[in-house]
């Protein structure tokens, strides 16, 4: 920081633009290593609006490479792969082979994060040769400059690549990375603690749980020699929560995701993410103004969205469907507007995130409430509100991680639906059959039934599972023709569904039933069984 100050302080006596560029450049690194992305993004900003103006240049480029590697932290992988492919298109035009190495590796680096968001470990999958082809350009340009410290990281990125794959190779790649990074240890503390924890996720992915736990001891001790950063603090309790599961010990899993949950709303609390994009929104005016005017409307619309959610805070689950509400409404009214420019479906996007991160921060404040209540009744019932609203986060989730803007993959949204109801129990049924035609659905109608389900699957956990010897669960959805069939059934003690009608989750239900006009009913069968039946255009896959 010190020495950003005095080159800042230098640039602004002697009147040099170029050096003031570097200046903000060195900010944004300091802000970006200390994970306050809204800073950084400013610093980033300020360089561009000086470089832009002038000639192409290996610091131009620079300054869009940090900018992809922001995004990338934030998880905006299509943010990451334009800003990379614009350094790379600067470097092809300069003649720079060390650019357009950094730069194919970070399209490779905006790559992953998509086919891994999309849970994909195939091959064949079309993602995976342009990752390869993106490492490779990267690999041999390396060794072509001979840059034994780029070598390293390719190393590392193409062992994480064999690792999503389940693939033994990712070990003699991540280990000779890692080797690299220990006999410069002084010099490299980041990446070494960084590579031991790429190394524990590989053993995790190969069935390895006790290599795994060497691997991050290994990095905790490497980690402790340097300045705490957020996102390898990050990556270390993610890493320990997918080691916990995979030991099973539950509590300790859940233990590292507090501590996660804690961490990320500090980031979230730094890094304000619609001041984020207002920046980038000025930056587009300054370069084209003809963009006012398409980009004037969604403006209004997110200033409008930020001030809902700012309300949502504070008066909790009544003004939820209501957040919920204004992001659909957003998605028809980006269908209407197919005319207008791919900015849009990126503000969509962004704002989808913003409502989970909401929802997030409602069910942590509910966790909370929970924890000081002695009653247990109430403790119960806030712990089914948390369900209930982690359910919606989970279908805002599924939103803006696909490329559907407006429609949910159904197999992946109700497996993670009976995933995350059995966390919050902290069990799992004996037998678990879930057999859901490959489909999407449409977000209002998605809405209405993780609703649904969420309710049942409650119910199943509250009153079936208990009582019953070997619990089974099962879950299917069809569709013939223009109809959908969902069925839940357990094999509790049995309900038909006559009792308790005014209980809030048979409310719950009948309510989203009407919004669909879907059939329903529950009869007794081995257990109760629940089904449900609505017109529903979207065709299977």
């Amino acid at each position: 920081m010190a020495a950003a100050q005095q080159l800042e302080r230098e640039a602004t006596t002697q009147r040099d633009s170029a050096k003031l560029a570097k200046a903000y450049y060195q900010f944004g690194k300091v802000f970006n290593a200390r994970a306050n992305y809204l800073q950084a993004q400013q610093y980033y900003t300020k360089a561009l609006g000086i470089l832009t103006r002038r000639a192409d240049s290996y610091e131009l480029g620079q300054v869009y490479l940090r900018m992809s590697e922001l995004e990338a932290e934030q998880e905006h992988s299509l943010k990451c792969i334009e800003y990379a492919r614009t350094a790379l298109a600067i470097f092809e035009r300069i003649g720079s082979d060390k650019g357009r190495m950094i730069a194919y590796g970070a399209l490779n680096n905006g790559y992953v994060k998509i086919w891994m968001s999309q849970q994909q470990s195939d091959r064949q999958h079309p993602l995976w040769d342009t990752l390869w082809q993106y490492t490779r350009a990267s690999e041999r340009l390396a060794y072509q400059l001979q840059d034994s410290l780029a070598i390293a990281e390719i190393s590392i990125s193409m062992g994480s690549l064999y690792a999503h794959a389940q693939d033994r190779k990712a070990l003699l790649y991540l280990n000779r990375g890692k080797d690299y990074f220990q006999k410069k240890a002084r010099l490299y503390l980041y990446q070494l603690s960084s590579t031991w924890i790429t190394l524990a996720n590989a053993h995790l992915a190969l069935g390895e749980p006790a290599r795994a736990y060497e691997a991050l001891r290994a990095g905790e001790r490497v980690y402790r020699q340097m300045a705490a950063e957020n996102t390898i603090d990050r990556r270390f309790l993610e890493t320990y929560i997918r080691y916990h599961k995979a030991t099973r010990n539950f509590p300790k899993a859940f233990e590292y995701a507090e501590k996660l949950r804690a961490l990320e709303s500090k980031i979230l609390l730094a890094d304000r993410e619609g001041a984020i994009s207002r920046l980038n929104i000025a930056y587009e005016t300054e370069k084209k103004d003809a963009h006012i005017k398409n980009q004037q409307r969604e403006l209004q619309l997110r200033a409008e969205n930020e001030r809902n959610q700012r309300l949502l805070l504070g008066v909790g689950l009544c003004l939820l469907l209501g957040a919920i509400a204004t992001s659909v409404a957003f998605y028809r009214l980006y269908r209407r507007n197919r005319r207008i420019s791919h900015q849009n479906e990126v503000l969509v996007k962004e704002q989808n995130h913003r409502v989970k991160n909401n929802l997030q921060v409602i069910s942590s404040l509910l966790n909370l409430q929970a924890r000081r209540l002695t009653d247990e009744a109430a403790r119960r019932t806030m712990r089914e509100s948390q369900v209930r609203i982690e359910s919606m986060a989970i279908l805002h989730r599924s939103l803006y991680e696909q490329e559907q803007l407006a429609q949910v993959y159904l197999p992946e949204f109700v497996a993670e639906l009976v995933e995350n109801v059995g966390q919050s129990f902290g069990y799992r049924p004996s037998e678990q059959r879930i057999n859901i035609d490959p489909m999407f659905l449409d977000a209002d109608k998605a809405t209405l039934v993780g609703l649904i389900l969420t309710e049942l699957l409650t119910n199943a956990w509250k009153y079936a599972f208990p009582d019953a010897d070997a619990s089974v669960l099962r879950i299917s959805a069809t569709q013939n023709e223009r109809m959908l069939e969902i069925i839940v059934a357990d094999n509790g003690p049995g309900w038909d569904g006559t009792t308790d009608q005014k209980s809030l989750g048979i409310r719950i239900i009948r309510a989203q039933a009407a919004q669909l006009q879907a059939e329903y009913g529950f009869k007794q069968h081995q257990g109760t069984v629940f089904w449900l039946r609505f017109s529903n255009q979207t065709t299977t896959l």
